[in-house]
Formats: C-alpha cells, structure tokens, sequence
C-alpha cells in the first residue's frame, strides 16, 4: 500500500460543497502540496498539508489522504480515526459515485492493515481506540 494517494477530483468536489472559492483555492494548494510530498514519501509533511486543508474544510479526499499519510508514519490509532471518518464521509454522500466508492476501498484496505496494531472497544456507547 506503500505510495497509494487519491486525489479524486478535489476541485470538483469542494466546489460542489458549497465552500467559499477563496478557501476552496487554499485548500486545493494545500492538497496539491500534500500529495506532492506524499509522492516523495515526504510523509510527516504530507499529514501537515492535508490537515491544514482539513481544517479549511472536511472532505472525503482530504481526510483519507490524511489517514494513508498517517498510516506511513505508523500512527495507527490517529490513521485508524481518520480513515473511519472518510469512509463514513464518503458512505453517506453516494452523489460522486465512483470516487467515493474507491476511497471507502481504500480506505478499508488500509484498515484492514492495521487492526492487528490498533485494538477497538466500544463500552457505554464510547469508542475507545489504543494502539498496541
């Protein structure tokens, strides 16, 4: 799964959601720069970009590709919140059809990769996540 990054149209996408195009512009630079490190395996710097872009807005593309970064930094329980969000994310918004479909593939795949790190719990409605 090493090198595994999904772009999937982001300007499309957030335009769509309706964010202000100014932010949107930021965010997409931010993006942009997030998979260009990701690409060098630069991954530490990778996670920083997309979580600034996160916190411009949240999409799926954005919080996936934040997971798979995370992931290669062996942040397991961090990677494990942040795939979960896309897939759920991208679940729940079927309107771009193929593109969510692969990233809630993907997504699960790198989750299937770390269960054996990362041990799940849900007690009185909480989910307790801790890394092994």
């Amino acid at each position: 799964m090493r090198g595994i990054v999904l772009v999937l149209g982001l300007a499309v996408t957030l335009s769509a959601w309706g964010a202000a195009a100014q932010d949107v512009a930021e965010a997409e630079r931010l993006f942009g720069e997030g998979v260009t490190l990701a690409d060098a395996e630069r991954w530490g710097e990778a996670a920083e970009y997309f979580r600034r872009a996160r916190a411009i807005v949240e999409r799926p593309s954005i919080v996936c590709n934040l997971g798979f970064a995370l992931y290669h930094l062996g942040e397991a329980s961090e990677a494990t919140v942040a795939l979960e969000r896309c897939r759920q994310m991208a679940s729940d918004d079927p309107s771009w059809g193929a593109a969510n479909a692969t990233l809630v593939t993907t997504a699960g795949r790198f989750l299937d990769a770390l269960r054996p790190s990362v041990g799940r719990s849900d007690r009185a409605g909480r989910q307790i996540i801790f890394q092994r």
